[in-house]
């Protein structure tokens, strides 16, 4: 069965995700909008739900022409009780994301890969080869009728492999895949 990691934003008043926040789901977070909040760092031990991930964020600085840097990433990553944590992407160069891997790995922390629609499947196929879990991001936003041929071809390249897919909340392609985790 799928893991299924609730993503919104964490608020320190009263929000509609208090209920999310004391249940026993799984939560994902973005790191752009967590790593000022002195609170973070109790948060899962405070609240009820089972696993949390932390998505880097990477999309959401590039959209507002702030810049994350690794360094600062590795540290919050080493501070925090999470389950799993992406790598800092960069949805304009797949190389600069290999890059960041690397660098990431280089200070201490082992995060996911991120392979994105329209990256050259070399990029999937190196990450396959060294990493038992990869997440799939860019599919939000994109249609049903181009992203199915994409993810046919990932998943009959590699059926057994697991995946995470960042923002797939398409249930007829939550079914037709073996996702190992969708938030």
């Amino acid at each position: 069965m799928v893991e299924v990691y609730l993503a919104g934003e964490m608020s320190q008043g009263k929000t509609k995700l208090d209920v999310l926040n004391n249940t026993n789901l799984n939560r994902l977070v973005n790191y752009y909008y967590v790593k000022d909040n002195p609170n973070i760092f109790e948060w899962k031990a405070l609240n009820k739900f089972q696993k949390l991930f932390v998505d880097s964020g990477a999309f959401t600085a590039w959209t507002k022409k702030v810049k994350l840097t690794c360094e600062e990433y590795a540290e919050f990553i080493k501070k925090i009780d999470c389950d799993f944590y992406s790598v800092l992407d960069d949805i304009t160069s797949a190389e600069k994301i290999l890059e960041n891997q690397k660098k990431l790995e280089s200070l201490g922390i082992n995060p996911l890969p991120c392979f994105h629609y329209g990256e050259d499947f070399k990029y999937l196929k190196y990450y396959v080869e060294n990493y038992n879990y990869v997440s799939l991001g860019g599919m939000v936003g994109k249609s049903s009728k181009i992203l199915k041929p994409w993810l046919d071809k990932i998943f009959k390249m590699y059926p057994k492999h697991k995946f995470h897919g960042f923002g797939m909340t398409r249930i007829k392609f939550i079914q037709s895949y073996p996702w190992y985790s969708i938030d």
